[in-house]
């Protein structure tokens, strides 16, 4: 079983202005139209038999309608292989109600994105979130790292994340982009051996641009060698590394290519493809 545990998706009604406007932030190439049949259908293709949606709440009045259309999408679509984590914003009115809202209905996380909500993950009321989701036993993913698109945000860099882990007490915690985009090291260094897991979303191989326009340089485009990749597989621990695509932003198949290309084991590559997502999941 096949596992992306690091998606976006968005509303038909939506997907085109929201995934232009991210496109204009990180001038990085889309692979799909940003809609939830469109990442249906990149998976498909690829060989993905579950794709887990991560809705990004930059609004915290919003979050409870966001959070009342993924409830509607994993309605519709969770029999076709789309599963759709909550939103949560720390600053979000009536954010415990949220939590119990998603854990009542079956949503088995949450997505929190620091640097686009403006609020570090050691703020006090981050760790309050993601304590009450250990009381909760929901999973909370996070991006981990810089950010392409919001270059000098520093609200998720490892070091915050560990003082986050720190207070909150042990949960199941997922670092995105292999713990800390473009911090690598540090994060590996921090984070390592404190149970929690990272992906692999946006990490290796290269960046894709979008257009002639772009501002990146060729060494800027570049993410982590192979040799380098396996370095983190080995040092978080082969069990503790999801496959995550951070579609649309890569190709499903593409990313997959990259990884069954490593020097990993077959048990290795089994547990980062899916079995270790479906057993964090909880899935049969």
């Amino acid at each position: 079983m096949i596992i992306d545990i690091h998606t976006h998706a968005f509303p038909e009604r939506i997907a085109s202005r929201a995934v232009h406007s991210l496109q204009q932030n990180c001038h990085t190439a889309l692979f799909s139209d940003g809609t939830e049949n469109g990442l249906l259908r990149a998976e498909r293709d690829a060989g993905v038999h579950l794709a887990v949606v991560q809705p990004v709440a930059t609004n915290p009045e919003k979050v409870s309608r966001m959070n009342d259309s993924v409830l509607t999408a994993n309605a519709v679509f969770s029999s076709r292989g789309l599963l759709s984590f909550g939103a949560m914003h720390p600053a979000c009115p009536g954010w415990e109600a949220e939590l119990e809202k998603l854990k009542a209905a079956g949503v088995p996380g949450i997505k929190l994105h620091p640097p686009y909500t403006g609020i570090a993950m050691e703020d006090p009321r981050t760790i309050s979130v993601l304590r009450r989701c250990r009381e909760l036993n929901l999973i909370v993913l996070i991006h981990s790292g810089w950010d392409v698109g919001l270059p000098g945000a520093e609200e998720s860099l490892p070091s915050g994340i560990r003082r986050a882990l720190d207070a909150a007490g042990p949960l199941k915690l997922i670092a995105g982009h292999m713990g800390g985009w473009g911090c690598w090291e540090e994060a590996l260094r921090l984070l390592a051996g404190t149970g929690v897991y990272v992906d692999t979303a946006f990490s290796l191989g290269a960046m894709t641009p979008a257009g002639d326009g772009h501002p990146w340089r060729e060494e800027d485009l570049l993410l982590l060698d192979p040799e380098t990749f396996c370095g983190l597989v080995r040092g978080y621990g082969a069990d503790h590394v999801l496959f995550g695509t951070d579609s649309p932003w890569a190709s499903p198949r593409q990313e997959l290519e990259k990884l069954r290309a490593l020097p990993l084991s077959s048990g290795e590559l089994e547990g980062i493809l899916g079995e270790n997502a479906r057993k964090l999941l909880g899935l049969p």
